[in-house]
């Protein structure tokens, strides 16, 4: 999506206003939802679960939407319905979809930064250097000091196999904090961020402690090879059959 006023505004801040961002973010959901209700025909009681549930991403949006839908939708009326559920949660999580392009250009404004891959930037006056396709995205990431992890909107829960992956390449992981993410790597293996300028002080942390991206390195070789993870999935299944 290209970016609001409100979100150019920030863009120039130090300390952006998130919250003013999100409020505007889901003025724009609850009319999504309004128009995916009226031309489908959804009745009264899904919207309105739709409407709180995207009441709920605003400002809880890091616990997962189906944890928090349990609690607003107690009888499961948008689950027994799995294409309107697909619409309504689909229009929910869509408040997240300027979460990327902004944590990158607002970064790019304050350090250089460097992308890969298909995806544009187009209308978020993005200083950063496109390197298209890769062959390799370790190299890519070698490139730099860090490698950044935004993750996408739809995937609430968990975590993506990028920060391995970027660790793995031998650089640090600069990462939006996300629940779970204690069990992976120690915070001396991983720069994770809840504000933007706790991001930027990661980096410089890096300057002092460049020994991070080691240590992630070297947790990564250790735990989260397909060696290691495998053996670790075939003594559960071995457990669960023993019982």
């Amino acid at each position: 999506p290209k970016p609001t006023s409100v979100m150019r505004r920030e863009l120039d801040n130090d300390d952006p206003d998130v919250g003013a961002i999100r409020i505007s973010a889901l003025e724009r959901v609850h009319r999504r939802i309004d128009r995916i209700c009226e031309r489908s025909g959804i009745g009264n009681a899904p919207r309105y679960i739709a409407h709180e549930l995207a009441a709920t991403q605003r400002d809880d949006w890091t616990t997962p939407l189906l944890d928090r839908l349990r609690l607003i939708d107690t009888e499961g009326v948008l689950v027994s319905d799995p294409t309107m559920f697909c619409r309504l949660t689909g229009a929910v999580r869509s408040m997240e979809q300027w979460v990327r392009p902004f944590t990158v250009a607002w970064l790019s404004r304050r350090c250089r930064v460097a992308s890969f891959g298909q995806g544009t930037l187009e209308g978020w006056e993005a200083d950063v250097t496109a390197l298209g396709h890769v062959e390799s995205q370790g190299e890519a990431y070698r490139l730099g000091r860090a490698g950044l992890n935004v993750m996408r909107g739809q995937d609430d829960e968990g975590l993506n196999l990028k920060p391995l992956e970027i660790a793995s390449s031998g650089r640090a992981c600069l990462c939006a904090r996300r629940v779970g993410m204690e069990a992976i790597f120690d915070d001396d293996e991983i720069i994770a961020f809840d504000r933007l300028p706790e991001a930027l002080d990661g980096l410089r942390r890096l300057e002092d402690d460049p020994s991070i991206a080691q240590r992630a390195m070297a947790r990564i070789h250790r735990d989260w090879t397909w060696t290691a993870v495998n053996a670790v999935t075939l003594e559960q299944v071995q457990a669960v059959h023993a019982a």
